[in-house]
């Protein structure tokens, strides 16, 4: 199997080196091929590909009004995958972990149904509350009906993610690029995968390193940018359910892990200001939700009244 491991920056490329250097270093099964999709146009990212030889593809977002930037270089991404098996995605602000590559693709040979399979990611110890709690603490949580399940799956994944690359060109599997994902095209996918029957899975043992801390601004806008994603796809949601109490559940659990891990005082008052920003980001979600709603009705009645026009002129004539 051709291995192809595809670099997408989501950073300014000042962790790309080391990124490189934990998917250059793998033990048993290494890459058939590194792709760095540069975004960057730096000269030091240049010399960071030549010192480790590795494909550099220059990428610019083609339509600047997308609202799909993320899902545009994806699909890219996967158009260049003609000579791949499997095909494995990296941000460029992760390391991962020796055995990674290995431990993924060891699932692929186990099982021909297998069409995603993704790591976990781990925060560094110098990070703060909510990305330890977050990255380290709640996963992996092996009780899939635990209220919580899903959304700790999408909050401490998909770093690391693997795809067998004929499933991920089947018609219907990608987003069309009208379709507005944000950054949610890989619920998209894995979604529309496991709808066709293939499995996906998740491997904690293939580990990402992620030095990215969490904090009350990033928790709104992911709520609102994951709330919104689910109303506009509401197909997805007999797999991606999210209960209404999962939010008070996590934030509950989040204070608890702070009064324990934390001497300083009022500190735990932090998982509060956390869990409101992730209501308001809620909030408005479903604000947005409506309001597209009128616009299609809107819309909807414009391109009626326009038709009855046509057909009154045509009439008249």
């Amino acid at each position: 199997m051709n291995i192809s491991v595809a670099i997408i920056p989501v950073t300014n490329g000042e962790q790309l080196g080391d990124c490189i250097h934990s998917i250059v270093n793998q033990r048993v099964i290494k890459a058939d091929e590194i792709r760095i999709y540069d975004s960057y146009n730096q000269a030091d990212v240049t010399a960071i590909a030549d010192s480790y030889k590795t494909k550099i593809i220059p990428y610019t977002q083609e339509n600047e009004s997308s609202k799909n930037t993320h899902m545009d270089l994806i699909r890219k991404i996967v158009d260049d995958s003609n000579d791949d098996d499997i095909l494995i995605l990296i941000s460029d602000d992760s390391r991962i972990d020796p055995s990674a590559i290995s431990e993924l693709f060891r699932y692929f040979l186990k099982y021909n149904d297998l069409a995603m399979i993704y790591g976990r990611q781990i925060a560094d110890q110098d990070c703060n509350h909510l990305t330890r709690y977050v990255h380290n603490v709640f996963y992996p949580i092996t009780q899939r009906n635990y209220p919580v399940w899903h959304l700790m799956r999408i909050l401490s994944t998909f770093k690391l993610v693997a795809y067998r690359v004929k499933f991920l060109k089947q018609p219907n599997i990608m987003p069309e690029p009208e379709t507005d994902v944000g950054d949610f095209g890989f619920l998209y996918i894995g979604g529309r995968l496991a709808e066709k029957g293939y499995r996906t899975m998740y491997n904690p043992l293939a580990i990402s390193h992620v030095h990215r801390k969490l904090n009350a601004k990033y928790v709104y806008a992911y709520c609102r940018g994951l709330y919104r994603f689910l109303k506009m796809n509401d197909w997805l949601t007999d797999k991606w359910w999210l209960r209404q109490s999962d939010l008070e559940t996590f934030f509950y659990n989040f204070k608890e892990y702070i009064k324990n891990y934390s001497s300083i005082p009022f500190v735990s008052f932090y998982a509060t200001i956390c869990f409101i920003a992730a209501k308001i980001g809620e909030m408005l979600a479903e604000i947005d939700y409506q309001r597209s709603l009128k616009r299609k009705a809107i819309d909807g009645k414009a391109l009626i009244a326009t038709t009855l026009f046509d057909k009154d002129e045509k009439l008249y004539k």
